[in-house]
């Protein structure tokens, strides 16, 4: 995120590049400042935070060189107020893909990009920088576009676009909280949505200017190539990523299967984005359907499926915390299940899901989609979560004690409640080394014991 630095009385504030504190969503402390070295465990000096990518650490320095030696720049490019919607640099996000996982980079870049990157030894990596503005007038967008080439110079950058942010307040003063400022300042950011599997409002995208080469980063996991774009999510540790594909494999229960059913369980993949798990899994499945609410994840998701010679997946645009308004406009009142269209997509009778994957966002799955699942009830569930809290009160929804509004009770059964579930295992990921934070993946069984 952008902030501003102190300033003088006379002069514009400087721009500093950082991220921002726990439970404020205005300020912003600074990680990384030019010309700073810090050591390293091997002896080397980098400079910036020592938890991201050097490469990443080289792009935020560039961002502030250029901002403080370039004349009339800092004026024309001030921070983005998230509390007035007023001025322009509101966020910058760097991917960084290792050269062995973005090995095809290169021969879909542009002929500068393939000049730069022809030497694996000076550059081993492949960065994609997304800048995310509200540039209004014809000086900001000047200068954020000669930000946009400085940014492009860096060793290793691979692509740097541009993403509009609307001019409205996003942030609001907070009554009765901690918080001075809290998200919801007024208009949501119109034509921008949020990242589904993102709870904060950190990155918003809008209309994307490609600036300089591709639109999207290859980044190659569990034998996937996957082409994401500004707008899409993927994981930011793609080590441990594959260690995650790996556990969701596990998880699904392939390797239970007889011989003679080998490849034939139907997954049902939820929060999908980009199809990193689905498309991972494709090859031991009959077939995979996945939906997401970022129509930019769903044609990644598609066309990383079509790139890979995938054809047993498939990928829809929806958003599943309205589940109500999406099956009516899904099934267009043919579907006398208001929960069946999340497969049984075009009324083609596609068998009901032997495993449904869920992976969202911290704030969990609604009362409603649980209780939706409970009624497909298939015999499986696997629960990706960043957030052990909400995932252990969506366990309790699942062990059938809490109803479809959300309200604590006895063990609901009954056809209305559909399917209990027990917890079978919950296996802990580290994705995010040196934090309190954990990914699990959880596997749920059916009770077949009369209670649907």
């Amino acid at each position: 995120a952008f902030g501003a630095g102190g300033g003088g009385k006379n002069a514009p504030a400087p721009v500093v590049v950082g991220l921002r504190p726990k439970g404020n969503h205005a300020g912003v402390v600074e990680v990384t400042r030019a010309g700073e070295k810090y050591a390293t465990g091997d002896g080397l000096a980098s400079g910036g935070c020592l938890l991201q990518h050097p490469t990443a650490n080289a792009v935020l320095a560039a961002i502030q060189q250029h901002l403080a030696g370039t004349p009339g720049t800092s004026c024309a490019l001030p921070v983005f107020d998230r509390r007035t919607g007023k001025g322009v640099l509101r966020s910058v996000t760097v991917r960084v893909a290792e050269e062995a996982t973005a090995a095809s980079a290169s021969s879909s870049g542009d002929e500068k990009n393939k000049e730069k990157q022809a030497s694996p030894a000076e550059v081993p990596v492949f960065a994609a920088v997304n800048v995310a503005a509200s540039a209004v007038s014809v000086g900001s967008k000047k200068a954020l576009l000669g930000l946009a080439m400085a940014i492009a110079n860096v060793p290793g950058v691979h692509s740097v676009t541009l993403t509009s942010v609307s001019p409205t307040p996003e942030l609001r003063l907070a009554e009765g909280r901690k918080q001075g400022w809290v998200r919801g300042g007024g208009l949501r950011h119109g034509h921008g949505r949020k990242n589904a599997n993102s709870e904060d409002d950190d990155e918003v995208f809008g209309e994307v200017t490609v600036v300089h080469g591709p639109d999207t980063l290859p980044m190659r996991l569990g034998g996937v190539t996957f082409n994401v774009s500004p707008a899409s999510f993927f994981q930011t540790n793609t080590a441990q990523a594959e260690r995650l594909v790996q556990e969701v494999e596990r998880a699904c229960g392939f390797d239970d299967e007889p011989d003679e059913t080998k490849n034939s369980k139907v997954i049902l993949d939820l929060f999908c984005g980009v199809g990193t798990l689905g498309l991972c899994l494709a090859h031991r499945a009959r077939s995979v359907i996945g939906w997401e609410m970022v129509p930019a994840a769903v044609a990644d998701a598609t066309r990383n499926a079509q790139a890979n010679g995938i054809e047993n997946a498939a990928f829809f645009v929806g958003d599943l915390t309205k589940l109500k308004e999406l099956s009516s406009a899904a099934g267009k009142g043919k579907s006398k299940d208001k929960d069946s269209f999340l497969f049984d997509i075009d009324n083609n009778e596609t068998a009901t899901p032997d495993v449904i994957l869920v992976d969202p966002a911290r704030a969990g799955l609604s009362a409603e989609l649980v209780s939706a699942i409970r009624k497909i009830a298939p015999p499986r569930i696997v629960y990706v979560s960043c957030n052990p809290v909400t995932q252990a009160r969506d366990f309790y929804r699942f062990f059938g004690n809490e109803d479809e509004s959300g309200k604590h009770g006895s063990a609901k059964r009954g056809s209305s409640f559909g399917h209990r579930y027990k917890l079978q295992s919950c296996t802990p990921i580290d994705l995010f080394p040196n934090t309190p934070h954990v990914e699990t993946v959880a596997v749920l069984l059916r009770v077949d014991d009369g209670s649907a």
